[in-house]
């Protein structure tokens, strides 16, 4: 047989290397892809922390005061984003005039103590458990700082 006779392709081994090696690199790129989701997902907490931050100083602004909410939604989302619960026009977050552009992964609240002038303080908490584990991620807030991460960066 002549060389022109030869049908070009590839071997079983020359296959085998190539699945091997696609294997391996999905391997190593898709845990890492799934950290990455879960990261941006919970960087809507600190932003959200952020917004509310800025209302309230607002709020203290106009009325001298700082103005408690409840933990909102009123369980931990999840996996899953969920919708901000309507509101009647006295709830305290219509008062203090905040509400999230649409879905939420997070649960929001706002603690306060309701003085007057310099005395006057609030702690804003932000939760999240993207993952499902039960480890809640954790966003805190105040007048003074801008929203950091109680909790451990590993933890969604």
């Amino acid at each position: 047989m002549t060389r022109a006779g030869l049908r070009g392709g590839f071997t079983l081994i020359e296959m085998m290397i190539t699945v091997a090696i696609v294997g391996i690199l999905a391997s190593i790129a898709i845990p890492q892809y799934e950290m990455f989701l879960l990261r941006s997902k919970r960087s809507e907490l600190p932003l959200n922390i952020d917004g509310i931050r800025s209302v309230e100083v607002g709020y203290h602004a106009e009325w001298g005061f700082y103005t408690a909410t409840p933990l909102t939604p009123p369980g931990i989302p999840g996996r899953q984003r969920v919708a901000w619960p309507s509101v009647s026009q006295t709830d305290a977050w219509t008062l203090l005039g905040w509400s999230p552009d649409g879905r939420v992964f997070g649960q929001y609240g706002v603690e306060a103590n309701n003085l007057q002038g310099h005395d006057a303080e609030f702690e804003i908490s932000g939760y999240s458990d993207l993952d499902g584990d039960g480890n809640l991620a954790h966003y805190l807030s105040n007048p003074a700082l801008k929203p950091f991460m109680t909790t451990g960066n590993t933890v969604y």
